[in-house]
């Protein structure tokens, strides 16, 4: 939209990543609960029931998961419909809007991370999510694989990720690599990476706007 108001190709510099508190909280892989975190709004565009149908059919290939949803509620009739789900099923747990302690805690002690929203530019929740040391299972959209690093991490259909996600749960060596692949997100998207990235594009247009200076008179 910029190109084509401005006829200008702006720089994209992704937004700082919070990793506060996932190094401190981190647990090992073994200590972890076989289960997925959802972090986001509850709402239509992040496809929030999505996840449920996902964790529906993965517990149908014979895998004792459950499911945690973090977020606030931001469309009153979709949070119903949601609340409805969790209430439905006893591995679904609808956690809400949490303190920061509480979401670290969460993604800190959990294997799995799911997301669903199908068009987020980029999304601090899944940089979040792998910050925190969870295989994330996310949509082949936007920036998303970029952030999870692996082609084995995303998918196209619910049928697809149950699928994925079934490999992985019966295999320890395949989720092992997975874990190996995942990228360091504190060097790629952290605070310190965008402070020093901003401060390279300014530096860059305004030394591009400097007139340049006169020739000297012979």
């Amino acid at each position: 939209m910029v190109q084509d108001a401005y006829d200008e190709r702006p720089t994209v510099i992704h937004p700082p990543v919070d990793t506060r508190g996932f190094d401190e909280a981190a647990v090992p892989w073994g200590g972890r609960e076989p289960g997925f975190v959802a972090v986001g709004r509850v709402a239509p565009d992040k496809d929030v029931l999505r996840n449920v149908e996902i964790v529906d059919r993965v517990r149908d290939r014979g895998h004792d998961v459950h499911l945690h949803l973090v977020g606030p509620e931001a469309d009153d009739e979709y949070a119903r419909e949601v609340e409805r789900a969790a209430a439905d099923r006893e591995y679904v747990n609808l956690d809400g809007e949490v303190s920061r302690e509480r979401l670290v805690e969460l993604v800190s002690t959990h294997r799995y991370g799911l997301h669903a929203a199908r068009h987020d530019g980029f999304s601090t929740a899944v940089a979040e999510l792998v910050a925190g040391g969870t295989l994330p299972f996310v949509p082949d959209r936007g920036s998303q694989p970029d952030i999870v690093g692996s082609d084995d991490l995303t998918y196209g259909t619910t049928d697809e990720v149950a699928e994925q996600i079934d490999r992985v749960l019966s295999n320890s060596e395949r989720a092992r690599k997975l874990r190996r692949a995942t990228p360091e997100i504190e060097d790629r998207f952290g605070k310190r990476r965008f402070h020093r990235k901003m401060r390279e594009v300014v530096a860059e247009e305004l030394s591009m706007e400097q007139p340049t200076p006169p020739r000297p008179k012979v």
